[in-house]
């Protein structure tokens, strides 16, 4: 059975959100403030009802073509963290730092219940008896949640989830064993301890089980107990000593923060850094069409302004730029560096060929004069008597 609820708050003056609706004005001039809906479902996974907190991005209408990313999170509750990470969400969409997301609180029943896998430690079993059962909770998320949202709602088919402390257990154990159920994982002091660190202590075996993950893994915890540090860092080194090179790890611990505060900063900094290829993404658009509509135009004057911006020309030729770019572009930014210097990585972003012109967006990171640089540039190329020419060579910020 599902029922749909009305989400409100009732507030003496505020301003709503783009994405919020004003409804059911009081006669004393009071009115709800309306920030999603309540979706109760019943789980047989778990036996029980579950109440999900829904928030639609601004613009959001269930009969547009539109279609958008789905954020899980776990202690989805009005009281829990629901209304601070929305407002999160909304405030970096609004600035195009990330792309408008439908948000899907999980409201807890028993979230030690549902967070935690089986333990053997009695110390565990004494502190937290109704613990162990993540396994019906994953199957919930699985086999009933994700189908769920993805029936009654627009969704792209991205998906990410948030978990902290417990929380960030479960989170984990999904990455670990069942990784398909999401692309993006934000782990938030995770409780890794629980068990005696059986999870992480599995992590190189579990991850040598998917060899061919894409994802990515944002982790943070701020100054905790030696044992939090302990176990994130030993889920980091898992990552970064997998055979998978696919999954791109974000580890910042925010040591101005602890346990209860952290979750907001970290969040706030995940988005902007799992979201920053999408950035520079939009900016590469954006320099692209100016750079063609300038080039175009056959009138030298128009592309001034895009030189002035921190674009050079060049006459170096790129070989072998359709056959293999990456190789081709460092190859030819090694022939700029200074005595000494190499490029240690580079990664063609995107790439467009068309009518002769070549786009692309790359970034790279490089020593130089014994200092590590990072850049992004944008380069135009065209093509002349059979080779590429790099015209136009901008740095992105």
């Amino acid at each position: 059975m599902r029922q749909l609820i009305a989400f409100t708050i009732l507030l003496f003056s505020l301003t709503p959100l783009p994405a919020q609706e004003i409804t059911g004005e009081k006669d004393n001039g009071q009115k709800p403030l309306t920030i999603g809906i309540i979706e109760e479902i019943q789980s047989e996974a778990l036996s029980e009802k579950r109440i999900l907190n829904i928030y639609l991005p601004d613009g959001y209408h269930p009969d547009s073509a539109a279609t958008y990313p789905v954020i899980y999170l776990l202690d989805g509750s009005a009281h829990e963290d629901l209304l601070h990470i929305v407002g999160l969400i909304q405030f970096m969409n609004m600035y195009e730092l990330m792309p408008g997301s439908i948000v899907v609180g999980i409201a807890n029943v028993d979230r030690y219940r549902d967070f935690t896998h089986p333990t053997t430690d009695p110390e565990d079993l004494k502190a937290l008896p109704t613990g162990g059962g993540s396994e019906k909770f994953i199957d919930f998320i699985e086999k009933e949640l994700q189908p769920f949202i993805e029936k009654n709602y627009r969704t792209n088919g991205t998906r990410t989830i948030i978990g902290q402390s417990m929380g960030g257990l479960l989170a984990t154990e999904i990455l670990l064993k069942k990784p398909h159920l999401f692309d993006d994982y934000i782990i938030v002091s995770p409780s890794l301890w629980w068990d005696r660190q059986s999870l992480v202590n599995s992590a190189d075996s579990l991850l040598r089980a998917h060899p061919d993950l894409e994802k990515k893994v944002f982790v943070s915890l701020g100054e905790e107990h030696p044992v939090m540090h302990e176990v994130a860092d030993k889920l980091v080194s898992a990552i970064r000593n997998s055979e998978n090179k696919n999954i791109t790890l974000f580890y910042e611990p925010i040591l101005e923060e602890d346990h209860a505060t952290i979750l907001h900063a970290a969040v706030y900094k995940a988005f902007r850094m799992m979201n920053g290829r999408e950035r520079l993404l939009r900016e590469f658009q954006r320099q692209t069409e100016r750079w063609r509509l300038a080039y175009n135009s056959g009138d030298a004057q128009n592309l001034a302004p895009l030189y002035s911006e921190g674009g050079r020309y060049l006459s170096s030729h790129v070989p072998g730029l359709e056959a293999n770019g990456r190789e081709a572009v460092c190859a030819n930014f090694q022939k700029g560096m200074d005595m000494g210097g190499h490029i240690d990585s580079i990664e063609i972003l995107t790439m467009e060929f068309s009518d002769g012109l070549a786009t692309l967006l790359c970034k790279y990171q490089a020593t130089n004069s014994g200092e590590t640089v990072e850049g992004r540039n944008l380069l135009i190329l065209k093509k002349m008597n059979g080779t590429w020419l790099i015209t136009l060579h901008m740095t992105v910020v």
